[in-house]
């Protein structure tokens, strides 16, 4: 009884005592307050923040803030305010921390029994970021950037890179980059750097609190080079004559100011001979053209380039001209012939004219080849050897150097020579000359069989009957005639594969032109160029 007593007197206590009014209007009382709620703030700068709450209390004298930092145990007491006031300035804050606020109402009773809901808010500060890999470093440039991972609370306004020769640059350099605004992932092109030079490189944001840095990067740029250059491979290789030339796929990251090709009969030859091209300047490829060579003599060439910092050689090419062939001539007016029919089995640069004997092989071809009239090799050391036209067109010619197989032109020449009155202006004419051929044919029947008219040799031209492989299937007519081809492609006039060819017969004086396959196995003459 005493207990129940004691709390009904306390009851009674507490209802009994008196009220008087208070600022907002209400009574203050013995009771303690409310708890404000709906507590949240606004960050103002990296060192402000401006908190607000709801009141729920008629008799509260005022309201403490606590604060606390991440980390910590327990809020102290940061500010108080006075009755019906609802907000706080929290000032002197750190940047980039983070706070945690808790709001109560007091009066002379007490606090009230609860907090407002807990707030937590991060203060401000400069923009978090990496710095990229550096990148395509040249002589003079490089590529970085950054990657801006938070932006400090406030807008990102400007952010490029800086670089220096002395680590740990800043933006009060005049060497640096600015490559836009806002967080995330921004790319930078460096330039105007120094050739083999170090620098030290960071990526820069600033926002209004300031300017965060991202990790240093150091690289150094290349350094001047001579340039790389190749040497092409020697071609048209003659007695006096070549071409080569060169690749230059790198200045050295200068401009290359002369180029060309060197030789010597020596090996390892250098620009500091006479024996070089000249063949402007720059990168790329090139042409150059050799002359003033010896006949039957193996020569040494290297392509060289050269820039401010020296002269690169690209690799040594060994070669040899071609050998000078002293053959049996004839001058006719102002033409000098061979007087006997070629007789070689390689083309001018060395390659070989394959020999073929079978019929069915020679009639397929479409290169170069020889054979021996009825494939019997004691009718060349009398005749020459029978060539088909691919060989007589091939590029790396047939004539040895210093000649070459007539056109029908320089044909025409020579007969209208022989006899003024030949008429070389229709096309196909069976007979051009009816004299001239008589000129041109060797005298008596050693190797012409009978009648042989008309033979003189007056020319000096010495013709012999050595027949021909006619269709590129069988041999004919040794005895009676003699068949030269000439250089002249006749394809695109007569609509088929046929070259102009000149003969003579036994039979007449005449000498005659018409135009056969290139299969046709018919004897050369030489012209001296």
């Amino acid at each position: 009884m005493k207990f129940i007593f004691s709390i009904a007197s306390a009851v009674l206590i507490l209802i009994s005592c008196s009220t008087t009014p208070n600022n907002n209007g209400g009574s203050t009382t013995t009771v303690i307050p409310l708890a404000p709620s709906n507590l949240t703030g606004v960050l103002v700068s990296s060192s402000q923040v401006n908190l607000t709450w709801t009141d729920h209390s008629t008799n509260e004298t005022g309201f403490k803030i606590e604060r606390k930092i991440d980390g910590a145990v327990s809020f102290n007491l940061v500010g108080t305010v006075n009755a019906d006031v609802f907000s706080f300035t929290d000032t002197g804050l750190v940047a980039s921390t983070n706070y945690t606020y808790r709001v109560m109402s007091f009066n002379a009773v007490g606090n009230s029994l609860t907090y407002s809901n807990e707030f937590s808010i991060s203060t401000g500060g400069v923009p978090v970021l990496s710095t990229n890999t550096i990148s395509t470093i040249t002589f003079t440039t490089a590529v970085s950037g950054g990657n801006v991972t938070n932006d400090g609370g406030s807008s990102v306004t400007v952010r490029g890179v800086v670089w220096s020769t002395t680590s740990n640059p800043t933006i009060n350099l005049s060497t640096k980059t600015t490559d836009g605004n806002g967080s995330g992932i921004f790319n930078s092109n460096i330039i105007g750097l120094n050739a083999n030079t170090t620098y030290y490189l960071r990526a820069y944001a600033t926002n209004s609190n300031g300017t965060g840095y991202g990790n240093e990067q150091i690289f150094i740029t290349n350094n001047y080079s001579i340039p790389t250059i190749t040497t092409t491979a020697v071609s048209s290789i003659g007695t006096s004559t070549a071409i080569s030339g060169g690749d230059i796929s790198s200045d050295g990251g200068l401009p290359v100011t002369s180029r060309g090709v060197v030789w010597s009969t020596s090996s390892s030859p250098t620009i500091a001979l006479n024996t070089k091209t000249v063949d402007g300047s720059g990168t790329g490829l090139f042409t150059s053209n050799l002359i003033g060579l010896t006949a039957n003599t193996t020569y040494y060439i290297r392509a060289y380039a050269t820039n401010s910092v020296g002269t690169a050689y690209g690799s040594e090419i060994g070669f040899t001209t071609i050998n000078v062939i002293n053959l049996p001539s004839v001058t006719i007016c102002n033409q000098i012939w061979t007087t006997k029919n070629l007789d070689v089995t390689t083309y001018r640069n060395g390659d070989a004219i394959p020999q073929v004997t079978d019929p069915t092989q020679w009639g397929n071809l479409t290169t170069g080849a020889w054979c021996y009239y009825n494939n019997d090799a004691a009718n060349g050391a009398v005749y020459g050897k029978l060539y088909n036209w691919y060989a007589v067109n091939d590029p790396r010619g047939l004539a040895p150097a210093g000649w070459h197989v007539p056109s029908d032109a320089e044909w025409n020449s020579l007969v209208k020579c022989l006899d003024p009155n030949a008429d070389t202006t229709l096309n196909y004419p069976d007979s051009l000359s009816a004299t001239a051929g008589g000129a041109m044919k060797e005298v008596g029947l050693m190797h012409w069989l009978s009648p042989n008219a008309g033979a003189t040799n007056s020319s000096g031209f010495t013709g012999l009957p050595g027949g021909d492989r006619t269709t590129g299937i069988y041999f004919q007519a040794k005895g009676y005639t003699a068949v030269w081809w000439s250089s002249t492609d006749l394809s695109s006039v007569v609509g088929q594969q046929y070259s102009r060819y000149y003969y003579l017969t036994t039979f007449n004086s005449n000498i005659a032109r018409d135009f056969g396959d290139y299969y046709n196995g018919f004897y050369i003459r030489c012209l001296k160029d």
